[in-house]
């Protein structure tokens, strides 16, 4: 018996991250990201960026990186690892799914457009592509025809920090220097960046199967 199958790929070559100025004018645009979310279908938006640091909450100390900002239908940029992990200098890692989970389960209830991770500059990676990352989160999948998918409301990738550095220059920071006003002078850093719009596209490409049982 036959069986009818979808079979799902993210589409590396049509996917990109791209900036526009206030004027429409492209800056920037790279088709390395990598998609950290399973996705049914293709999904591109587009909007404001908020920087929020490292999306930490710690109720014993009081630091939070969401206090004073709104990030509701916004594109939310989002360091790796927390204030204690770059401090004690662990966690140089991969990723750490679990923590960062965490992040993502707490930026959700806030209805983010898009979640946008890059390696902190103190990591032992720049990129995904360094790391080894974009070889091994999942990037296909198959399912039976006719049936939904399911997946996670919004985009959630990983850039380079060289495209977070950019992203960043309306604010007269790095990701470094904002990494740094954190750890030496305890500030929170997270803020809306003006004057950039971004637009985040992860294109998935499906074919009809046919399996047996």
């Amino acid at each position: 018996q036959k069986l009818p199958l979808v079979s799902t790929m993210v589409d590396k070559k049509d996917s990109y991250l791209r900036f526009n100025d206030d004027q429409g004018k492209v800056i920037f645009t790279t088709d390395s990201v990598v998609s950290l979310a399973t996705l049914g279908t293709t999904r591109e938006v587009a909007g404001n960026v908020v920087f929020v640091g490292y999306a930490y909450e710690d109720t014993a100390s009081g630091y939070n990186d969401f206090k004073g900002i709104d990030i509701k239908d916004k594109i939310v940029l989002v360091m790796t690892r927390t204030p204690e992990l770059v401090k004690s200098g662990s966690g140089k890692r991969l990723m750490d799914f679990n923590l960062e989970s965490q992040k993502i389960r707490s930026l959700f209830v806030r209805q983010p457009k898009a979640i946008l991770f890059v390696y902190d500059p103190q990591n032992a990676f720049n990129d995904a592509y360094e790391s080894g990352l974009a070889e091994l989160v999942q990037s296909s999948g198959v399912s039976l025809k006719g049936k939904s998918v399911s997946s996670l409301p919004f985009q959630i990738c990983i850039i380079s920090q060289k495209a977070a550095d950019i992203l960043l220059k309306p604010t007269g920071n790095s990701l470094s220097t904002m990494q740094e006003r954190i750890q030496k002078e305890g500030q929170l850093v997270s803020v809306e960046i003006k004057g950039f719009t971004a637009t985040v596209r992860t294109a998935v490409a499906s074919l009809d199967v046919a399996g047996s049982n």
